[in-house]
């Protein structure tokens, strides 16, 4: 995850117990609300990130939803881990300015009076666990706009961060009025109109955004459109400058709302990779502050397994729910999305079995599309008519419905995700993961000629077998490694390794 900039995580706590190291005096799960003799979850998750790596860095949010008062924050800061402190722990987040104090970010601060924040962050100054206050807030206004009327009666608080969540939306300018309906640096009056807020203290925005999500158990699916509302997300928050502090991406391991980023096998036995590896680039951009250069040609894509209306008008026993997209996120898109990457000028193309879709382009990111139909989509790149990628992604339905069997193991009801049908969701595809022109020699495992006689394909194999640690493709042949062997350059050779965690 480092790799691809995301430098830590946020955990949702949903009680006190989740920052107990023994587990006393509670009846939750094991790991997950405190059991007797078991750690809580924010302990777990901070000794997994100490051996692991001290750069990765772990947010506490307390969930005020769920039963946490402001009264118990302070003895959060002071709970024992392994010698130390939550406060003093080294995986703990800290805001990054002068103090480094570690940051709380309650989660609906709103839900309590900011009074009562008032008291509980003076005892915690006066515990010698001083904070930086970053208020997270389950609202972005009042009456469906984007104002301040949610935050201004926070604004004696001594704020450090304010978070503004952008929603999965297409719209580039909407990150930027959802975070600067705070007042922002300037202080000044919020947009949508009402009272100006004059922060007690110096401001930065913590933004975040979410690539897609399907709430499977209300049928609420957020129109993205591939990967268009991740893309705009992160141009338009990094287009905010210095006024931006960090980022959250809502959520990247969430697999249950559809938001995941992480790389994984989805339920067709296919890796998903594009939200991850996009998310390098816009963090690099983010940390740079203008856009990475491209030195090699890559490319991600993004599809459905099915169109939404297809997805929207499954008549399956058990579903109660159908997938629906809110009136204000319409229309749908059924598209195929191919983003590429390319150094030089380049022809891009998208194969859906019929038809040929193709540009040029310049050096740099372009976006190329086509409709969703039935088949299997094939990505190519060509590069002064010599072909330098060559990727075929995995089958869609287009309009029609995907079949019960399709999906070995999974029963369908109204509540869980994935559900297999219907599936509105995107999935993705990368190059990424690949090294072009570079041979893994050793820790051969097995070797097997392919049709279709593709990285992609040798890469799937490889994902497939759980001893698979690494694989190499040429001249139709792949090879899988239980090792990661040392790369060489090699003329007419792909490879890559196999992600872990």
């Amino acid at each position: 995850m480092i790799a691809r900039g995301i430098n830590g995580i946020a955990i949702n706590l949903f009680s006190t117990c989740d920052w107990s190291q023994s587990g006393a005096n509670c009846g939750g799960n094991p790991g997950s609300g405190g059991k007797a003799g078991y750690p809580g979850a924010l302990i777990n998750v901070l000794r997994a990130a100490a051996a692991v790596d001290k750069r990765f860095k772990v947010l506490p949010m307390p969930d005020m939803t769920a039963g946490i008062k402001p009264t118990d924050l302070p003895n959060m800061w002071t709970a024992p881990i392994d010698g130390t402190t939550i406060y003093n722990h080294p995986n703990i987040y800290r805001w990054a300015d002068s103090n480094n104090y570690p940051q709380l970010s309650p989660f609906c601060t709103e839900c309590f009076p900011a009074s009562q924040y008032a008291t509980a962050l003076s005892v915690m100054k006066s515990n010698g666990t001083p904070v930086s206050w970053g208020p997270v807030f389950g609202s972005g206004g009042c009456n469906g706009q984007a104002n301040g009327c949610t935050f201004s009666s926070y604004a004696s608080l001594p704020t450090a961060t304010l978070n503004g969540m952008h929603d999965v939306s297409t719209d580039r300018t909407s990150a930027a009025r959802v975070l600067a309906n705070v007042g922002g640096v300037s202080k000044g009056a919020p947009y949508g109109g009402g009272t100006k807020i004059n922060w007690t203290g110096p401001v930065k925005l913590f933004g975040g955004m979410g690539p897609q999500a399907y709430q499977s158990a209300s049928g609420t699916v957020y129109e993205a459109h591939n990967s268009e509302a991740y893309r705009a997300a992160w141009e338009s928050q990094i287009a905010l400058g210095s006024a931006l502090g960090d980022v959250m991406i809502f959520t990247w391991n969430d697999y249950g709302e559809g938001t995941a980023i992480a790389p994984s096998q989805n339920q067709y036995n296919h890796p998903s990779m594009g939200f991850y590896d996009l998310t390098g680039y816009y963090t690099t951009w983010l940390r740079k502050g203008s856009p990475p250069e491209i030195t090699d040609d890559a490319i991600v894509y993004f599809y459905r397994r099915q169109s939404y209306s297809a997805a929207h008008n499954a008549t399956i026993s058990g579903l109660s729910k159908r997938p629906t997209i809110p009136s204000w996120n319409l229309p749908a898109y059924d598209e195929i999305e191919l983003v590429a990457f390319v150094k030089d000028d380049a022809e891009i193309c998208i194969w859906d079995g019929k038809k040929l879709t193709t540009i040029k382009v310049k050096k740099g990111m372009n976006v190329l599309r086509a409709p969703l139909v039935a088949g299997s989509p094939q990505f190519f790149v060509y590069r002064n008519s010599v072909k330098l990628i060559d990727v075929k992604g995995w089958p869609t339905y287009g309009s029609g419905q995907i079949p019960a069997g399709s999906v070995s193991g999974l029963t369908m009801c109204s509540n869980c995700f994935p559900a297999g049908i219907p599936d509105p969701i995107y999935y993705s595809g990368s190059t990424f993961n690949w090294s072009n022109g570079v041979a893994l020699n050793g820790s051969d495992m097995s070797s097997v000629a392919l049709n279709p006689a593709t990285p992609a394909a040798c890469e799937t194999k490889c994902w497939n077998d759980s001893s698979c640690k690494s694989w190499q493709f040429s001249s139709s042949v792949c090879k899988l490694k239980n090792g990661s062997p040392r790369e060489s350059l090699a003329k007419g050779v792909a490879s890559g390794h196999k992600l872990r965690f």
